[in-house]
């Protein structure tokens, strides 16, 4: 799939950065708290609107912090508008849900359903594989792990460490904030129970209260019942 784009500014990596280092933030300082969530959060909220858009028409499958670019035309105070790149893996839906295609994009950020020795090798791809690659972008962002993400996507048992990792994450009960809430949620191991990208959307600007995988245990543990 191929696709014309207008040039924009910073990815969103780089924006991220240079909004840590105007606040005097080391990466070391980056572990997850209040003031690196309120920083991210309407990043987050604007590469959110990026890929709901993207994803009236297709999946990128190759969902990561370097494919948004920060869009020439802001016109919103409070979300900073991306723009997506990088079509090369992009698969067209056509109004289905799922499409038979070799998932090609960097590995690492791979859902556990399409991934596949052979590369070529046709899966079913859905929406819900972008979904996890955003869960694992923003977990990249907030907690300092895009220098571990590019060390694994070069090992062989990437992904044996990388579910290790997400499963201590998942079963953490003390990360709780809004964007571990997003995270946690994009990084289900099913599928069907990921939320959809206007849900994370809708979550973000306070118009969800909690995701279907939380349940009412949950609301009340997060005391919002």
């Amino acid at each position: 799939m191929y696709t014309l784009m207008e040039l924009g500014g910073p990815t969103l990596i780089n924006y991220v950065i240079q909004k840590f280092r105007d606040e005097g933030i080391t990466p070391q300082d980056v572990n997850g708290g209040e003031l690196i969530q309120e920083l991210l959060i309407e990043a987050i909220k604007g590469a959110g609107r990026a890929l709901n858009q993207f994803h009236q028409h297709a999946v990128h499958l190759d969902v990561k912090a370097n494919n948004f670019v920060v869009s020439p035309n802001q016109d919103d105070h409070y979300v900073i508008a991306f723009k997506l790149i990088d079509f090369n893996a992009s698969v067209l839906l056509e109004g289905a849900n799922s499409k038979s295609s070799p998932a090609y994009g960097t590995l690492i950020f791979k859902a556990p359903e399409i991934r596949e020795d052979d590369i070529h090798q046709n899966v079913m791809v859905t929406r819900e594989a972008d979904v996890w690659a955003f869960g694992l972008m923003i977990y990249g962002l907030f907690y300092n792990k895009n220098q571990n993400f590019t060390s694994m996507d070069k090992k062989e048992n990437r992904y044996v460490r990388l579910d290790k990792e997400l499963k201590k994450y998942r079963n953490n009960v003390d990360a709780n904030s809004k964007l571990d809430r997003v995270i946690k949620a994009c990084i289900r191991i099913s599928p069907k129970t990921r939320p959809s990208m206007l849900d994370i959307l809708k979550f973000l600007n306070n118009k969800l209260e909690a995701f279907e995988y939380e349940g009412v245990v949950g609301r009340e543990d997060l005391g919002i019942e």
